[in-house]
């Protein structure tokens, strides 16, 4: 999922960003319960910002049931 970002008043800071990229290499990392809290702690601070409940909640989900051992990152849906 790629999100523009704002400008102006409305733009993100260097210091959510840079969060954003360390949860964002977690996740790809497969440390989905330290990504997971570090998601937590952005969607807390930015509650605007849906997709840090997103992928929040797919973390949860890969700690419930890791994705297969090749695993590139993507999300495969299960639903419509």
């Amino acid at each position: 999922i790629f999100e523009p970002l704002p400008s102006g008043e409305a733009a993100p800071g260097d210091a959510e960003l840079a969060r954003w990229h360390a949860a964002l290499a977690l996740y790809r990392g497969r440390q989905f319960t330290k990504a997971r809290d570090e998601l937590a702690g952005l969607a807390a601070a930015n509650s605007a910002c849906g997709l840090y409940a997103i992928f929040g909640a797919r973390c949860s989900e890969y700690i419930d049931e890791p994705p297969a051992p090749d695993w590139d990152g993507a999300m495969t849906f299960s639903t419509k």
